[in-house]
């Protein structure tokens, strides 16, 4: 298994930074360096974009899905492979997402950058209060599936997990339907 490079530099690299880098590189910065990960594989990208379509297909329209998504969490930059955000922020187009104007982010788990989706980034997610994170797991017993964490008292709580073959309505303010065997594989 292969990692995302983390690059540091003598100063902690900022947001600001990332505007002198290419728009072809998917970069984050976590805590001052530089994370350059690898293109998605073509099964992350299918589940991210399926996910998005998922809830899409519920969002009212003061909402927008977003796939990917450059989020500016405090001094960090993370991009979720899906967010769902307040239209009018995207109607501001802005170069960076505002925290405040996140209602979830969901991450696929691909094995360049697992260690960082799991641990890292929830922790930021929760440090600035974006009330859902859901992690997709496309590998393991019974996958695809869903975990579903939701904000209580400044750090996620597990709500459960939607499994391959179960579908489950949940409310992020809005009812979604997962259907997480939708996620891989071809289209039924």
């Amino acid at each position: 298994m292969t990692t995302a490079p983390i690059y540091p530099q003598a100063e902690p690299w900022t947001v600001d930074d990332l505007d002198g880098l290419p728009e072809y590189l998917h970069a984050e910065i976590l805590d001052g360096s530089l994370i350059v990960s690898p293109p998605p594989t073509v099964t992350h990208q299918v589940a991210a974009t399926r996910l998005a379509f998922q809830i899409q297909a519920a969002m009212p329209a003061d909402r927008e899905v977003i796939a990917p998504a450059g989020v500016q969490v405090l001094v960090n930059y993370l991009i979720p492979d899906v967010a769902v955000v307040a239209a009018s922020a995207v109607d501001a187009k802005p170069m960076r997402l505002d925290p405040a104007d996140v209602l979830l982010v969901a991450e696929v788990i691909s094995p360049s950058n697992a260690g960082i989706d799991r641990r890292e980034k929830p922790l930021r997610y929760a440090e600035v209060g974006i009330p859902h994170l859901w992690r997709i797991e496309l590998e393991g017993d019974r996958s695809p599936y869903v975990v579903r964490f939701g904000l209580r008292g400044g750090t996620y709580r597990e709500l459960g997990t939607v499994h391959a073959g179960a579908e489950e309505t949940v409310d992020i303010g809005f009812p979604v339907t997962l259907r997480p065997a939708e996620l891989t594989g071809r289209r039924r």
